[in-house]
């Protein structure tokens, strides 16, 4: 049985994050129970892709870009990641407006020539470029 300092939590009514601190708070990871709920699915909640968006100052204006700005979109898995990602942008003269996004930015496609990229795709950027890329 749970002690006085343990509260019913309506964990629908609450973001995925806010429900496994609460979790965390009472004990729970420390106990064998059955919560009923789906640690693994919960923490997919918490841990949502984001995604750095820059304009290539360079590629913009031709090419398939011909009259449109180059838009580079890059999809992050960690928080880690977008910092390497965010940081590597903001190094090189060539990009600008960096921009984080907890959603995937969409953009007018008729301004616009936008690439998303990933690490399978652009492993570079993934890694911290050295100083004076």
């Amino acid at each position: 049985m749970l002690g006085k300092e343990y509260k019913t939590i309506d964990m629908r009514k609450q973001g995925a994050e806010n429900r496994l601190l609460k979790l965390y708070d009472q004990g729970w990871h420390n106990t064998d129970k059955d919560l009923g709920w789906d640690f693994k699915e919960l923490y997919r909640e918490v841990e949502k892709k984001v995604y750095i968006s820059m304009i290539d100052k360079f590629m913009s204006g031709w090419g398939y870009a011909e009259g449109k700005l180059n838009r580079l979109v890059f999809e992050c898995d960690t928080h880690e990641e977008s910092m390497i990602v965010l940081n590597n942008a903001l190094s090189r003269s060539d990009m600008r407006n960096v921009n984080y996004h907890t959603e995937k930015p969409y953009f007018n496609n008729k301004t616009n020539y936008v690439q998303y990229k990933n690490k399978e795709v652009y492993p570079n950027w993934y890694v911290l470029f050295e100083i004076g890329y």
